[in-house]
């Protein structure tokens, strides 16, 4: 009997806690969202945000509220640490690709002889997340669009839009990056 009184007592508070949060949501939800989208972007901003909520519900039992006011500036603090925890990934994805720059990819005879470009490296970093993983799934993981969608769980209009976007910002940066460079030693061999 103890053990199942336990159990009740801990979903009453699991309950409890479920309900707390789903108050500072609708009150706070949309400003949190705001915020994430001005720091991350549009793409990664609801999954930061679901991450915000996610944490706060399993620190509420830490949470001591100084007023009705002080859940906002919580849910901030909380954000400024998911935020840290995502830039702090990013960095670690992107040096691990920066590391490869110029090295084989893999043993795979076929990859073995692919060469990932520094430059096309700085490229990927100016996407979004929700871009650079699609388009990576596809061109790098060879997943079919059909497959992309179903590893990213979104409709495969939305993989077609996002690798559409892609190679139209990678294509805009690295011709520009080219030209730039172009530009610079035509007018190093004209001066110099």
């Amino acid at each position: 009997m103890a053990s199942k009184h336990r159990v009740d007592k801990h979903s009453a508070i699991t309950d409890a806690a479920s309900d707390r949060i789903a108050e500072m949501y609708q009150r706070h939800g949309a400003a949190i969202l705001r915020y994430m989208r001005r720091r991350l972007g549009d793409g990664p901003a609801e999954d930061a945000a679901a991450d915000v909520f996610a944490r706060a519900l399993s620190g509420l039992a830490s949470y001591r509220p100084r007023g009705e006011s002080s859940d906002l500036p919580w849910l901030y603090g909380i954000a400024a640490r998911v935020i840290a925890d995502s830039h702090r990934a990013e960095k670690r994805r992107l040096r691990m690709l920066e590391q490869l720059a110029g090295r084989e990819v893999g043993e795979d005879a076929a990859l073995a002889t692919r060469e990932v470009d520094a430059e096309l490296v700085r490229a990927l970093a100016r996407l979004s997340r929700n871009d650079r993983e699609t388009l990576l799934l596809v061109a790098w993981g060879e997943l079919s669009y059909e497959e992309t969608a179903v590893a990213l769980g979104v409709p495969i209009g939305t993989v077609r839009s996002r690798l559409s976007r892609a190679r139209r910002l990678l294509d805009n940066d690295l011709s520009s990056r080219r030209a730039d460079c172009a530009a610079k030693t035509i007018a190093g061999g004209i001066h110099g």
